[in-house]
């Protein structure tokens, strides 16, 4: 993935809506798709980062909506495998039991190193591409009002994600990304030049995404590893792309992601004690530590809604064949 950091843009009481009465209402059904890489730094990735998550955030997930995406390598086998995971019937997955979520992990086709441009296409990008044809493949797509992928370094508020998802109908076409702003613009990340080119209102930032059953649907039957290939962009810089092309309105969530200085560490949990309400999404989370002391800081703070002039957005124009972006997927 592209290591970007944008600074943090905290808004004044003054441009949110406050809740601190009651409780939200249980978040829709959600599929949360993890991408990781078992084989990467001795399984690092898998011990400090999917098993934290399941143990924190994901602890409340309903049953079979919690997949994290691997390489199928002899490395990655061997890290399942000793965190005790069982194989499934298929060959392509294995059922991890923690003492939060039950995790699936599945294996696919593609390159567990997701760091170098040339191969992106085949790593991040073909696990992205593989993970939802595989639930699709399981029929465990079938249920889900909302499809949920990312970095394994993300920490979501569910409580104030249940908040932003509750304004929307799961049946259109929406999807939610750390691009945009409330002030109105839809793109303000300009990591993919090619994608900029060729539609500048296109968003990124795509190292989370958040996108409803209307849009996946329009989605499942194309990929994204062409765009990667094309581009040299990652997933955090493509979806968008094929989320306009399958008419996708935006929901803008750059004011809800705050973005950890990953040398930071846990010492970032102390710093979110003195904020004064809650982000929706957290990126940068890559330790044990720092999961399970920021789990404790977060659901101390107070609760917080949609920014008051927040709507979803639809962009400049409608792909049609003969658009300029569309060599893109070719």
């Amino acid at each position: 993935m592209l290591e970007k950091e944008f600074s943090n843009t905290t808004q004044s009481s003054s441009d949110w809506i406050f809740i601190d009465e009651g409780q939200p209402e249980p978040l829709s059904r959600v599929v949360w798709i993890l991408i990781s890489g078992a084989a990467e730094n001795n399984g690092s990735n898998w011990r400090k980062r999917v098993l934290p998550s399941a143990r924190t955030w994901l602890k409340s997930a309903q049953p079979d909506s919690v997949f994290a995406i691997f390489a199928r390598t002899e490395e990655t086998i061997a890290v399942l495998s000793s965190a005790g995971c069982k194989q499934t019937d298929t060959d392509t997955a294995f059922r991890c039991e923690t003492d939060g979520a039950t995790v699936t992990a599945i294996l696919t086709s593609c390159l567990d190193d997701g760091h170098v441009p040339d191969d992106y296409a085949a790593g991040p990008c073909c696990k992205w591409d593989e993970s939802l044809q595989y639930l699709r493949a399981q029929n465990l797509l079938a249920a889900a009002d909302w499809v949920y992928v990312a970095d394994d370094d993300m920490y979501v508020d569910v409580a104030s994600l249940s908040m932003v998802l509750s304004n929307y109908d799961p049946a259109e076409p929406y999807v939610i990304s750390a691009d945009g702003s409330i002030s109105g613009e839809t793109s303000l990340r300009e990591w993919n030049k090619p994608i900029k080119r060729c539609n500048t209102e296109v968003p990124q930032g795509f190292f989370y995404s958040v996108m409803s059953r209307g849009l996946i649907s329009r989605m499942l039957d194309d990929r994204i590893a062409p765009i990667c290939k094309h581009t040299l962009g990652a997933y955090d810089t493509t979806v968008g792309l094929m989320a306009w092309k399958h008419g996708a309105s935006f929901i803008p969530a750059r004011e809800m992601t705050e973005m950890m200085n990953v040398d930071q560490g846990a010492a970032y949990c102390e710093k979110l004690r003195q904020m004064e309400t809650r982000a929706v999404f957290y990126h940068g989370f890559r330790s044990d530590d720092t999961f399970t002391k920021c789990h404790a800081s977060i659901s101390k703070l107070t609760l917080t809604g949609l920014p008051k002039s927040f709507s979803a957005r639809s962009l400049n124009r409608t792909f049609r064949d003969g658009d300029a972006c569309a060599v893109l997927f070719m």
